[in-house]
């Protein structure tokens, strides 16, 4: 079973995926890791961006200046589009070919930050949301990246996120705005559901 945790920035999606990780005894990989790996010097994203970009974007050892591309895709609405025709396809190559590398295996988490922006939610057999406030996000963002509640906030708003409100057989939304102890034995729970699942199914 391959299952998607997805989420908004200050969710605590990554803290959900890596426990329930560890109780599934599941490997998980990280959209954005993946990213990250494919936008370096040399990887097949930075090759593309660069064609398609030139070096406007690049620092003084040719890597990607990370920051200033940060700043302008937030203000230029066309090269985030440009940025994700590029790097959109490569992740969900990847995801799919270590899904299959791992098919073996009874469980394999994937964590897309924004799953339903990018479309991808028939890849995936089940589907966790982790869902917070607007205020408990930006402060979680904040405390995590030092950075301004104007630049958490507009990071937050920039998010397009679509939660169903409700849960069915193959989603589950696991509500992470109190205290983590209280999210530890609801990931806990759905993690017994989801082995139970696999054994009958």
């Amino acid at each position: 079973m391959i299952i998607c945790i997805t989420g908004r920035i200050g969710s605590g999606k990554s803290k959900v995926a890596e426990l329930l990780s560890d109780l599934l005894s599941a490997p998980l990989l990280q959209s954005d890791q993946v990213s990250r790996e494919l936008m370096e010097k040399g990887g097949e994203g930075y090759r593309q961006f660069v064609i398609l970009t030139g070096e406007k974007y690049l620092g003084p050892g040719g890597e990607i200046d990370r920051g200033k591309l940060r700043d302008a895709v937030f203000r230029n609405k066309q090269l985030r589009k440009q940025l994700e025709s590029i790097i959109h396809p490569l992740v969900r190559e990847r995801i799919a070919n270590v899904a299959q590398q791992h098919g073996a295996k009874k469980f394999m988490l994937v964590e897309v930050p924004l799953l339903y922006q990018v479309g991808w939610e028939d890849d995936f057999q089940a589907i966790i949301e982790v869902v917070a406030d607007r205020p408990t996000c930006v402060s979680r963002t904040m405390e995590r990246d030092g950075c301004s509640q104007q630049e958490a906030e507009r990071i937050f708003d920039s998010q397009e996120h679509i939660k169903t409100g409700q849960e069915t057989e193959s989603i589950h939304i696991i509500d992470n705005n109190g205290a983590w102890i209280q999210t530890v034995e609801r990931v806990k729970q759905l993690s017994l559901y989801l082995l139970e699942k696999t054994d009958t199914d």
